[in-house]
């Protein structure tokens, strides 16, 4: 599995390609440690979440097309430094109705969401 970082261009480049095959892509997530807030991500984003509410809303009940896709932004002990709120505002000020913003630090001890 190839881990990609928030590339604008490739994240640009893979909605292009999903959204031109008419590719059956039902929901979709990334998760972020939160140090790039960037326009054009989540303007790409918007694209491919509304793409798949509009191909695919028969699938979807009113609750399912506001989760098609999905951000997190999480904190480990190598990004401790970030304010996740600042990035989840950011994220939240300009995603469409079908992204959800995550926003949960991880536990020191273990790296798992904190409790």
């Amino acid at each position: 599995m190839r881990t990609l970082c928030l590339a604008p261009g490739t994240i640009k480049y893979l909605v292009d390609g999903i959204i031109r095959r008419k590719s059956r892509i039902l929901t979709f997530s990334c998760v972020t440690n939160g140090s790039i807030c960037n326009k054009d991500i989540i303007h790409n984003f918007n694209r491919l979440a509304h793409y798949i509410a509009n191909e695919f809303k028969g699938l979807y009940t009113e609750k399912g097309l506001r989760n098609i896709g999905s951000i997190s932004i999480s904190n480990d002990k190598y990004h401790s430094g970030i304010n996740l709120d600042k990035t989840a505002s950011f994220y939240r000020k300009y995603a469409n109705k079908h992204i959800v913003i995550v926003n949960y630090p991880l536990s020191k001890a273990n790296g798992l969401p904190a409790s």
